[in-house]
């Protein structure tokens, strides 16, 4: 349909725009790819701005329409209640490269740590940093991976 169209598409773009901005987030191989801490940043980015250019819900941006309406409830109440959870899981497994880690994928909607709670978590710190740091989306996307990196680890 065509708010996942759109939802899907910024994102993508996001992605792109952020990689030309800051090339150490981009990967050369799997293993830099399930990076969990580039991945939180990297989707967290690309949801937020999604959500900022859309002008959406970060439901919305998290999912599009993809789920019924009860059951993207049910998610976010479970990303919410167990926040703390999701944080401790990311920060401890921040340098991970470990594809085990179910928290991009979509594997197991019962159990919050492998149904995307990673794209919740990315954008929650993204959402705090933009607001600690009191940056601009564009700036956002500018930020060096080692600095972004100490900025979220220190939301963890």
């Amino acid at each position: 349909n065509k708010i996942d169209t759109e939802v899907f598409m910024t994102h993508e773009i996001a992605h792109a725009l952020h990689y030309t901005d800051s090339p150490k987030f981009y990967f050369e191989n799997e293993k830099q790819q399930k990076h969990i801490g580039r991945q939180i940043i990297t989707e967290g980015l690309a949801t937020y701005f999604s959500k900022t250019v859309l002008g959406i819900s970060g439901e919305k941006a998290l999912w599009g329409e993809y789920l019924a309406i009860d059951t993207l409830t049910k998610w976010m109440n479970d990303c919410q209640k167990q926040f703390d959870t999701i944080r401790t899981v990311v920060k401890n497994n921040f340098y991970s490269t470990d594809n085990r880690l179910g928290l991009f994928y979509a594997n197991d909607k019962e159990d919050i740590l492998n149904f995307r709670a990673g794209y919740y978590a990315g954008l929650k710190l993204v959402e705090q940093i933009t607001k600690s740091q009191n940056i601009s989306l564009m700036e956002l996307s500018k930020i060096p991976r080692e600095k972004f990196e100490k900025l979220i680890l220190s939301l963890l």
